[in-house]
C-alpha cells in the first residue's frame, strides 16, 4: 500500500521523540522522505525550525530534493517561470490540529495548533483549540493561559456557550450551576463536543450527583475512548458511590492507556487498600467465641505489579520479532496463599506473545495477600508490551 507523503509536523515529531538516539531519527527521516516523499514546500522558516529541532544537513537536503520545484510552461513567445505555490496558511494546520484531536493525538495536535500560531499570531480559533487539548490533557494552567489569549484576540468568544462552559474550574468547585447551565447550552447545539460532557460531569460530581456525573463521563468516554483522565474521574465517582468493583476497572483501564499515570496508580492503590480493609472488618464483626470465620476464599487485586518480588520478562519469539508483530498482551493470574502463581491466562493478542506471556507470568512471584492478617488466593492481571526499536 502507498503511504502518505510526510507532513512538516510528522517530522518534527519524529526529531523531537526520545525513544531512540538522535541519529537514528535522522536515518530513519531520511529514508522516509525518500520513499514517500513530502506534501510541503521547504520554505526557509520551515528549514530553520527543522536545524532546531536537530535535523542533520543530509536529512535537509533529502527533505530539498523532494521539495516540489518551480515549473516552466511553453509558450509561442517564450518560457517563462510559473511561481512556486504559496506554503499552507494557518488555516491549513488549525485543520490539521483538529483531525489530531479527533483521533486522540494530542501531542501531534499541539503541534499543529503551534504551527498555525507561527504562520499567523493573530488566529484566536488557534489558540481557543490549543486550550482545549490542553484540557483534555488535564493541564488547565496551560488550557486558561491559552482560552484568555483567544479571548484577547477575539472578544466575541467571551459570550459563546462554549468558553463559558470550559472557562469552569473543578478545582475551586464553585460556580458548577453556571458551568452545568452553559455546557448544557454547548450540549444542545454541539452534541459532539465531547469535552462539555466531561466537564458537566465534574461539575456534577462537585454536587455530588453521581449518577449524572457518571451518565456524563459515559458519554465522554464514548466520543473519546483513549482519554485516561475520564477512566479516573468516572472511577472516583463510582468509588464515591462505593461502586468498588466499577472503579476497580476503570482505575485498571487508565493505567493500560497510560501505563506512567502516577494519579491512577496511586487513587488504584487507596482502593485496593480499602477493599482489604472493608474485607477484614466485615471478618472481625462476623467472630463469635464459639466460631470464627474462615477468610473470603479468594479477592480480586486487579494489577499485580506492584505486589510481585520477582516480576519475570517474556523473551520476544523470534517469528514475531522478524514479522514485526507488536502487542499489548494482558495475562489474567490466580496466585495462592503463599504468592506464587496457580493460572495464567492472555486473553488476547497473538498467539506466540501469548504464549511467551504466559510462560513469565507463571514463572513470577508475588507478596502473599492477607485479610485479617490471613493469607488468602487472589486474582489479577499483568500486561506486557511487545515493542521493537
Amino acid at each position: 500500500m502507498q503511504k502518505n507523503p510526510l507532513s512538516f509536523a510528522d517530522i518534527i515529531y519524529v526529531l523531537r521523540s526520545k525513544k531512540v538516539s538522535l541519529s537514528y531519527r535522522n536515518n530513519l527521516l531520511i529514508t522516509a522522505v525518500k520513499e514517500r516523499g513530502i506534501d510541503f514546500t521547504l520554505i526557509e522558516e520551515f528549514e530553520t525550525e527543522l536545524r532546531k529541532n536537530g535535523a542533520i544537513p543530509e536529512l535537509i537536503e533529502a527533505i530539498r530534493q523532494k521539495s516540489p520545484k518551480p515549473l516552466v510552461i511553453s509558450t509561442p513567445e517564450a518560457i517563462l517561470p510559473v511561481t512556486t505555490p504559496s506554503p499552507p496558511n494557518s488555516a491549513f494546520y488549525r485543520k490539521r490540529g483538529d483531525d489530531y484531536t479527533d483521533k486522540g493525538e494530542y501531542e501531534r495536535a499541539i503541534l499543529e495548533y503551534d504551527q498555525a500560531i507561527r504562520f499567523d499570531p493573530q488566529d484566536a480559533l488557534a489558540y481557543y483549540r490549543r486550550g482545549l487539548v490542553y484540557h483534555y490533557k488535564n493541564n488547565h494552567e496551560r488550557a486558561f493561559e491559552n482560552y484568555k489569549t483567544a479571548v484577547e484576540l477575539k472578544s466575541g468568544l467571551a459570550l459563546e456557550p462554549m468558553m463559558q462552559c470550559v472557562l469552569y474550574n473543578p478545582a475551586k468547585k464553585d460556580n458548577t450551576e453556571k458551568a452545568i447551565q452553559e455546557c448544557s447550552k454547548t450540549i444542545d447545539s454541539a452534541s459532539g463536543f465531547a469535552l462539555a460532557y466531561y466537564i458537566r460531569g465534574t461539575a456534577y460530581r462537585n454536587q455530588k450527583d453521581y449518577d449524572r456525573a457518571i451518565a456524563d463521563y459515559n458519554k465522554f468516554i464514548e466520543l473519546n475512548p483513549q482519554n485516561a483522565l475520564a477512566y479516573i474521574n468516572r472511577a472516583d465517582a463510582h468509588r464515591d458511590k462505593e461502586n468498588y468493583d466499577y472503579a476497580l476497572a476503570d482505575y485498571n483501564k487508565a493505567i493500560e492507556l497510560d501505563p506512567g499515570n502516577e494519579i491512577a496508580k496511586k487513587n488504584l492503590q487507596q482502593l485496593q487498600a480499602e477493599q482489604l480493609s472493608i474485607l477484614a472488618n466485615k471478618q472481625k464483626s462476623t467472630i463469635s467465641p464459639e466460631k470464627v470465620n474462615p477468610p473470603p476464599q479468594s479477592i480480586s487485586i486487579g494489577a499485580l505489579n506492584s505486589h510481585a518480588i520477582k516480576l519475570e520478562m517474556p523473551v520476544y519469539p523470534s517469528d514475531a520479532r522478524r514479522m514485526r508483530i507488536e502487542d499489548k498482551i494482558t495475562v489474567q493470574i490466580t496466585i495462592d496463599e503463599n504468592g506464587n502463581v496457580v493460572s495464567a491466562k492472555a486473553d488476547s493478542g497473538y498467539l506466540l506473545l501469548r504464549v511467551s506471556a504466559e510462560y513469565a507470568a507463571r514463572r513470577s512471584k508475588f507478596k502473599p495477600i492477607t485479610v485479617n492478617n490471613q493469607p488468602v488466593k487472589a486474582t489479577g492481571f499483568i500486561v506486557y508490551n511487545f515493542n521493537l526499536p
